[in-house]
């Protein structure tokens, strides 16, 4: 194989100033019994309330066109395709490249050398040339000297300005197998039934050949070999790297996605992805798989950083620094900022300075809920989360906010040791069995937190212990609490705990999340204090250790 090394100046154009409607804008101009939604892509999408039925245009013909006109001004881009794909294993077999000298550049370097590149760019290069004329392309291994760290922190730095600016993202999967082709077919109908909208779930597509597919409840006419199929293609690797989140998401209308010689639109492809989410008869094996590509596939402008970095400890990558430095393309520009790709300081330091930044920009001490968790690395600061380690956090757990809204106070005294300001609530006497495992285990686990005295016992506050443990279970979310919410009543939840939770008879694990809700307790421990309280903690509380309510 041969190709040419180009260096070519690079100018990061901004898009020109959109003169569309804003949704709320919209809403206004609407008939009775009309919504208006925008589209992952940025389009308008009208629904007409009655039918449920979905236009790109508006129901009042006066209104301009052009308002919901995707941006078609090309000379944003520059004139390359950016490629997004796994390096692989340092194991895999290596392949060789003839660098070439070049004609029309003066520019082009390393003339008459060979390059080594590992076997999954080598089959992504040789199936994306172009049989009679050149293509240019971006691709990290060959464009950036990894051993060269001065180049790597420029170059990083840029990394989000170059996947926005290519006029293409070429997405490659890998060569074709598994039924691949059969998979893409299949998707690429499925998200074209679909229309992904900011503001909440999926909908109809104004052009749906299927128009109740976009409803999860709806069964995918799809046999085994179908759902085998795209099973075997969200455990492709790619859905698994760190630095294909930014890639993707800064991605232009134009992104392919690539297996072998087939290809789907990603617009297509992240459609189908949000449309197989709880599917009806979708199979247990693909939803598991699947959660990597859900989180790709969803729109992460409107996630805080703390869901982002949460999901990268599920990420690969080969640097750990890269668990931050490749999400500064879609993080807040004030911390991307702030927040210099230097790959010579360690990992400690990237963590520990990442987190002051964010808790002093934001006064706010959220992030102190990913550390003390099964993930908890012992050789650091306990205030340092470590995003190099696997490990799931309850999400239910963050949501509460025990100082409500308040500011933090943070003194960081040295390196080590950080002052916040707090009140100190209670002292842990007992942790029990944290809840882990199977969702069989799990409610087993559950099960055997249970006070002697559960039906007879009066807590300390004054209500009945039973009481206080049912709503402990659900961390309180019942709704006489929330109004107007969906989720079910004490009443329905202690039906479900006494004819449940309390029997001692073996049932089958299918059965379990529709007869209690416990998953959500995973990686949680029951704990009791000193002063008679009862709780729920992360599985690595000890006993003698405080409890406290810390502002921020």
């Amino acid at each position: 194989m041969h190709l040419s090394i180009i260096h070519s100046p690079f100018i990061a154009r901004e898009p020109p100033v959109s003169e569309k409607f804003s949704v709320e804008q919209l809403r206004w101009t609407l008939p009775p019994n009309w919504k208006v939604f925008q589209t992952y892509e940025g389009r308008y999408l009208f629904c007409e309330g009655s039918t449920g039925r979905t236009f790109w245009n508006h129901p009042n013909p006066v209104i301009n066109w052009k308002l919901n006109e995707l941006n078609t001004d090309e000379s944003i881009y520059s004139d390359y395709e950016a490629l997004s794909y796994v390096w692989g294993s340092p194991m895999q077999r290596l392949e060789t490249v003839h660098v070439e000298a070049n004609d029309r550049s003066a520019n082009c370097i390393q003339t008459g050398r060979t390059l080594q590149i590992r076997l999954n760019l080598w089959q992504a290069l040789q199936h994306l040339r172009f049989q009679s004329r050149p293509r240019v392309l971006w691709v990290d291994a060959l464009c950036i000297n990894q051993d060269d760290i001065q180049e790597r922190n420029k170059q990083v730095k840029r990394m989000s300005d170059i996947y926005k600016a290519s006029k293409t993202v070429l997405v490659w999967l890998g060569p074709e197998e598994n039924n691949s082709k059969l998979a893409l077919a299949t998707l690429s109908y499925l998200g074209q039934q679909i229309e992904c909208i900011t503001e909440g779930p999926i909908g109809r597509s104004p052009n749906a050949q299927e128009p109740h597919w976009y409803r999860t409840t709806t069964s995918l006419p799809y046999d085994n070999e179908i759902w085998t199929a795209i099973t075997h293609l969200f455990r492709r690797l790619w859905f698994s790297r760190v630095w294909i989140l930014q890639e993707i998401q800064l991605a232009n209308k134009h992104a392919m996605v690539l297996v072998g010689n087939n290809e789907i639109s990603w617009h297509h492809l992240r459609r189908a992805i949000l449309g197989l989410d709880h599917r009806k008869n979708a199979p247990r094996e693909l939803g598991e798989c699947l959660k990597n590509a859900l989180f790709i596939a969803r729109n992460t402008a409107s996630l805080c950083i703390e869901p982002l970095l949460q999901h990268v400890k599920r990420l690969e990558c080969k640097d750990p620094r890269d668990r931050i430095y490749g999400l500064l393309g879609i993080f807040p520009r004030y911390f991307a900022r702030k927040t210099q790709p230097q790959y010579s300081i360690s990992v400690l330091d990237l963590y520990r300075d990442f987190f002051i930044t964010i808790s002093e920009k934001t006064l706010r001490l959220d992030l102190l809920q990913m550390c003390g968790l099964e993930s908890y690395n012992p050789d650091w600061p306990s205030w340092v989360p470590d995003w190099t380690r696997s490990g799931r956090f309850n999400i239910q757990m963050m949501a509460h906010a025990a100082a409500g809204l308040s500011r933090a106070n943070i003194v960081q005294l040295n390196p080590d040791i950080l002052k916040v300001t707090g009140v100190h609530c209670a002292t842990i006497l007992e942790v029990k069995q944290p809840s882990s495992g199977s969702l069989s285990q799990q409610f087993d686990i559950v099960r055997s937190w249970e006070p002697d005295n559960l039906q007879s016992g009066r807590y300390v506050t004054g209500e009945s212990l039973l009481e206080t443990h049912l709503r402990m279970l659900r961390f309180n979310r019942f709704t006489d609490r929330y109004p107007g919410s969906a989720y079910c009543s004490l009443h329905e939840w202690y039906c479900d705990f006494t004819s449940h939770v309390q029997k001692s008879v073996s049932r089958d694990e299918a059965e379990i999340p529709e007869l209690l809700e416990i998953d959500h307790l995973h990686n949680t421990s029951y704990i009791t204090t000193n002063e008679g309280f009862i709780g729920l903690a992360p599985a690595t509380a000890l006993p003698g250790k405080y409890s406290s309510a810390n502002a921020g």
